[in-house]
């Protein structure tokens, strides 16, 4: 345990005896930047209501939805502060700080999105690790891992088919997927993805880049006519970050409780996540609302041109890691055999919603 560590327990030992008498109840503030509806808001809220009835109410999470407390960018520091004592944190939006979160965000293959998901987490909670020390030296822990899914593309038209049609194509990306669609001969642009619907209708884009669940949410079925599986980047780079000092305001057993259903909620947002994608493309492939999506899967061949491409960004990630005082060749192989350890505990006994 590390000298902040130890100070933050101390704390919470002290308020905890203060508060025997009273049993009284603490409520964790959580700054999340997106709206209270879909599948990832549902699996937050079934992380609240179960630490509430599992702590018979000692412990709640009071949400502030849709950046009201806190942007994006400025959560990270926020919780780390104790603005908010919990908080949705993204490498994309703080790669300096979290150089060492992005080890789930670059073009590093993985073909299974759990796997990812359970290998960042058990990583961070590594006493000691890369990914544990970046968090500590903020007074932070990462609680939880919130995949995403699949990240395709949504196109005007129906003329992508290979890697070789992305040539010229005018496409909305972000994070670590920019460089190898650049490579391939996209031409990137820097619009939010807020923004994809009007982009796509007023022709500024001819695709963008999105997450194949969230795809009728953001109504881009209305303006595409085609959803590419180029079967590439599943981000594990966000997740759930907690203030050291707040939850050393919990006893040791809610403790134990919290980080429990930390991994049950990875676990769910993975089974969740995948079966919203796989309805929804489903759904635009028979139509919404009278609009039908072509849905073409990229060979494994076109696939493998886009993680080559990322393959230089992987090995330049490992070569600055000394500016930031880690290993990233040492990491990077950390998660790949987390990774295999987490493929070969599926084989034996199935995803955990399975067993």
């Amino acid at each position: 345990m590390t000298l902040r560590r130890s100070a933050a327990a101390a704390l919470g030992g002290a308020l905890a005896l203060a508060a025997v008498g009273a049993q009284a109840q603490t409520v964790l503030r959580y700054a999340e930047y997106s709206s209270d509806r879909g599948v990832r808001a549902e699996q937050m809220q079934w992380f609240a209501d179960e630490l509430a009835a599992r702590t018979e109410g000692r412990v709640k999470v009071e949400f502030y939805w849709g950046g009201s407390l806190l942007p994006p960018r400025e959560i990270l520091g926020g919780v780390s502060t104790g603005v908010a004592d919990l908080g949705t944190v993204a490498a994309v939006y703080n790669p300096r700080e979290m150089n060492e979160l992005l080890v789930g965000d670059i073009p590093i293959k993985v073909g299974d999105m759990w796997a990812a998901s359970r290998a960042v987490l058990s990583i961070a909670r590594d006493e000691g690790s890369a990914l544990d020390a970046s968090f500590d030296e903020m007074g932070l822990e990462l609680n939880a891992v919130y995949p995403v899914g699949p990240t395709q593309l949504v196109c005007a038209g129906t003329d992508i088919e290979t890697a070789a049609d992305l040539e010229g194509k005018r496409i909305l990306t972000f994070g670590a997927l920019t460089a190898p669609f650049e490579k391939v001969g996209a031409k990137p642009v820097s619009i939010t993805i807020a923004e994809a619907f009007s982009g796509l209708s007023s022709g500024l884009l001819d695709c963008t880049v999105m997450y194949t669940y969230a795809v009728t949410a953001y109504r881009l079925h209305e303006v595409t006519g085609q959803l590419v599986n180029t079967n590439f980047i599943s981000p594990v780079a966000m997740g759930m970050a907690v203030n050291q000092t707040s939850l050393a305001r919990l006893s040791p057993e809610d403790q134990a409780t919290f980080r429990e259903l930390g991994v049950a909620l990875t676990d769910r947002l993975s089974e969740k996540v995948g079966a919203a994608s796989a309805a929804v493309e489903a759904e635009v492939a028979q139509g919404v609302d009278g609009h039908v999506l072509a849905v073409h899967p990229f060979s494994e061949a076109d696939s493998q041109k886009l993680w080559d491409a990322g393959a230089p960004d992987v090995q330049a990630w490992v070569d600055q890691s000394a500016e930031y005082g880690f290993d990233g060749a040492a990491l990077r192989d950390l998660f790949l055999s987390r990774v295999e350890r987490f493929e070969a505990e599926k084989a034996a006994k199935g995803y955990p919603w399975e067993r």
